[in-house]
């Protein structure tokens, strides 16, 4: 102990002189160095006034909330909620939104929903007599839709805003061998324009009277540049009197004016789709009488002049009788 001098401001702070004794050591005018203060033997209730003067200091923290000693969730936890969130949001959210469309499946689901999208955002779709259409599938007990053909895109524009699933009947030597995924997700009905095979004619009628839908463009043929409307070949009339059932009667416009099935995909348009109505022939049993009246139907709605000769038979996308794609 030092005496007979005051504490300067550059002597260390006490607590620091107790904490390290033997580095704030110093030395008396005689030459003696002073001994530390000796620590006192805390008791048991000494120990625990300590202890409890330290935890309720306001700057105390506990050792859990440093974040030094905080320890992570172990990796497979991590990998196994994001798992479970993952199934949770595609059973709660996504799947059932896909069930909206067509034929409540998934994966037809999925790809209306991008049919929806490209139709609004490359072609601008416009829909009017929306009033006409089926609810879903399980509004109609089986449908016959009919319409004018102007370019590739039209199944697409014509399924684009229609929650129930229309089965096309699609020339075979139009059907790219490289999207046969597609032409089997939504079961094109292969037609063979070459030979009088009546097998696709047959699988329509069946199809139809087993309550389905099943889309025609009779004109057979793209009809470039539009404004006028070709003959309608008479299958479609015989579909509609051997099976008995309504026809959905639609009017296309305003489509990529180009023949090329890539070019037609690629383009900008303003694409118009009129749902004229539903006609019903169950009285009538002469395909050539049903045929001529849809034809007259469309173009007395859209304006459009009536042209009596045939279209050419276009350049073949695949080769003919390429049914295989389906199988």
């Amino acid at each position: 102990m030092i005496v007979g001098r005051r504490r300067r401001a550059s002597d260390p702070p006490r607590s620091v002189a107790s904490r390290y004794p033997s580095r704030w050591r110093r030395t008396n005018p005689t030459g003696r160095r002073d001994s530390p203060p000796k620590r006192r033997h805390l008791t048991a209730a000494g120990r625990a006034g300590t202890l409890l003067r330290h935890r309720t200091n306001p700057r105390h923290r506990p050792a859990s909330a440093s974040p030094r000693s905080a320890t992570l969730p172990h990796p497979l936890i991590i990998v196994a909620a994001a798992y479970l969130a993952i199934l949770a949001a595609w059973y709660g959210i996504v799947a059932p939104w896909l069930r909206r469309g067509p034929r409540g499946e998934v994966a037809l689901g999925a790809v209306w929903q991008l049919t929806r999208i490209y139709a609004r955002l490359r072609h601008r779709l416009q829909v009017t007599g929306r009033e006409h259409l089926p609810t879903g599938d399980a509004d109609h007990d089986g449908l016959i839709v009919v319409a004018n053909h102007t370019s590739a895109v039209d199944p697409i524009l014509l399924q684009a805003r229609s929650r129930f699933w229309i089965r096309w009947m699609m020339a075979d030597d139009m059907m790219i061998p490289s999207l046969a995924w597609a032409w089997r997700l939504q079961r094109i009905i292969p037609v063979d324009r070459t030979s009088g095979d009546s097998r696709a004619l047959k699988e329509a009628i069946r199809h139809v009277r087993d309550g389905g839908c099943v889309g025609v463009f009779p004109e057979a043929r793209l009809v470039q540049p539009p404004g006028e409307i070709r003959p309608f070949l008479t299958g479609v009339g015989l579909l509609v009197a051997r099976t008995r059932k309504p026809v959905l009667l639609a009017w296309i416009s305003g489509t990529p004016p180009t023949r090329d099935m890539k070019a037609a995909l690629m383009a900008r348009s303003h694409a118009r789709v009129h749902w004229i109505g539903r006609f019903d022939f169950a009285g009538e049993r002469d395909p050539a009488v049903i045929t001529e009246r849809l034809r007259a139907e469309i173009a007395r709605v859209s304006g459009w002049s009536l042209n009596d000769e045939p279209l050419p038979m276009g350049e073949p996308l695949a080769p003919p009788g390429s049914r295989s794609v389906l199988q």
